[in-house]
């Protein structure tokens, strides 16, 4: 079925660009002018549709591509309008359904290869995306991969962060492997609501009503399920890395949470900076832009100026007119948030691979204002 909807796809004149979150971040982190190592099985399309600053691993079609299988490297992607009607359905919300087959991506062909390259690059943080395309393998192969991708994170370098991009898990035994086997591995994570929601069932934690992104109990829900991440994840003594930074990003409002690192530093600075980069991207992106939004073509979700928040019993108030609002935890020293309100597209020109843009938009505000 996945190669006649292709074909349908290519014969209704479907336009091709670079998808998957590994490449996406790779150009965005790139046109930043950060030089990038891309380790994904790709062929010579995938090569011409990235920027000139990424370079690949040695991993290359002959390698990595068996007969028969590189329409797997095509994820179908079917984006609709805002009062778009499918089968009765009408749409609240510019969306889109997305069409998956890759098991090339699936088989981590490309990890043993970007490992060994790594110390030769030295890279400044190093991204783990992509392994929602476990979904659909059987459970004992699941855990096997993991186990792989484990086993390359504890050989990288303890002083270079380590950021983990989520992606829809819409299984949720491979969900629950996931956060508890490559949360303690990771110095920071990317994530929606959805795969926030997601993260908290898989940490069996209780939290009351889902994230909303329009519903201004939805921030208050979303903070308190960042500080319930956090708390659920101490600092391992087995890994040198440790989950301090999270990105959450919606709709409506995105929110980074940082906390200082087991010896007590703040290893990520200015959290507003990397919310508000990351809010801007969205709207940009969205709106399909060269860098600049008309206020006419956004809008703001929230109809009220100062939201209530509660995080860990202590409260404080989110200034959605505020270009950011950040905040600190009195009962854990260290420990803060930064919300920052998304402009709205009205009529977006694209929908897919925002997370994944916006997610690197953060990192690069906090690549360089660490460095």
């Amino acid at each position: 079925m996945f190669l006649e909807l292709l074909r349908a796809a290519q014969l209704a004149g479907g336009s091709v660009v670079l998808g998957g979150n590994a490449g996406l971040m790779a150009n965005t982190l790139a046109e930043a002018g950060h030089k990038v190592l891309l380790g994904s099985v790709h062929d010579e399309h995938i090569k011409s549709l990235l920027h000139q600053g990424v370079n690949l691993t040695e991993s290359g079609p002959s390698a990595t591509i068996r007969a028969g299988e590189a329409e797997g490297l095509y994820h179908l992607i079917l984006e609709y309008p805002k009062g778009a009607t499918i089968f009765g359905f009408t749409a609240p919300r510019a969306n889109r359904m997305i069409f998956v087959r890759d098991h090339l991506n699936a088989r981590l062909e490309s990890l043993a290869s970007f490992h060994s390259s790594l110390e030769a690059f030295e890279p400044d943080v190093t991204v783990v995306s992509g392994l929602h395309l476990l979904s659909g393998l059987p459970f004992e192969v699941q855990e096997r991969q993991l186990k792989t991708v484990v086993a390359g994170l504890t050989k990288l370098a303890a002083t270079v962060p380590l950021h983990l991009e989520l992606a829809s898990i819409a299984d949720p035994r491979l969900m629950a492997l996931v956060v508890h086997n490559i949360f303690p591995y990771v110095d920071s994570v990317g994530l929606n609501e959805q795969e926030l929601n997601a993260t908290i069932i898989a940490l069996q934690a209780a939290l009351g009503p889902g994230v909303t992104p329009s519903d201004p109990r939805g921030i208050s829900s979303a903070l308190q399920a960042l500080h319930t991440i956090f708390d659920s994840f101490h600092f391992p003594a087995w890994s040198a890395h440790f989950l301090t930074r999270i990105h959450f990003h919606s709709l409506a409002f995105h929110a980074v949470a940082q906390r200082n690192d087991i010896l007590g530093r703040n290893r990520w600075s200015e959290a507003g900076s990397a919310a508000l980069e990351g809010a801007r991207t969205a709207s940009v992106r969205a709106c399909g832009t060269d860098g600049t939004v008309q206020a006419q073509d956004v809008d703001l979700l929230f109809q009220q100026q100062m939201i209530p928040v509660v995080v860990a019993n202590e409260r404080f108030s989110v200034n959605m007119e505020a270009p950011v609002t950040a905040f600190e935890l009195t009962s854990t020293p260290g420990m803060g948030f930064a919300v920052a309100p998304v402009a709205v597209c009205k009529k977006p020109t694209r929908t897919v691979g925002l997370g994944d843009a916006i997610s690197a938009a953060g990192l690069v505000r906090h690549i360089k204002l660490t460095h």
